[in-house]
């Protein structure tokens, strides 16, 4: 979660979105961290064309504001609630490896 929260405008370049820093909510307030934990936590994702359209249609001024601007709890709070809705159970971070996998055979 904290690397979704990482993302700002400047990683997504065309189809391909990098993820390079994570934003952690720690001790009640957001540590940006302007690297990921290992080497292998960063890398280059292909988007498809309508997630590349959703983060350009977010309203910025700014190219290092973050895409994602929700507080953490919100971020979580609404994750596990759209899950709920539709009777699914995993946790963000098995949703970064569900992404992972189907985009590998994509």
């Amino acid at each position: 979660m904290s690397e979704v929260r990482g993302l700002q405008f400047r990683d997504q370049k065309d189809n391909t979105l990098t993820v390079c820093r994570s934003n952690i909510y720690f001790d009640g307030s957001n540590n940006v961290r302007d690297m990921n934990k290992t080497f292998k936590s960063t890398r280059r994702l292909t988007i498809p064309d309508y997630i590349k359209n959703l983060i350009e249609a977010v309203p910025h001024e700014k190219e290092d504001e973050f895409i994602v601007q929700m507080e953490y709890q919100t971020l979580r709070s609404k994750f596990y609630k759209l899950l709920e809705e539709h009777n699914y159970h995993m946790t963000f971070h098995d949703f970064r490896h569900f992404f992972s996998e189907c985009y590998a055979y994509a």
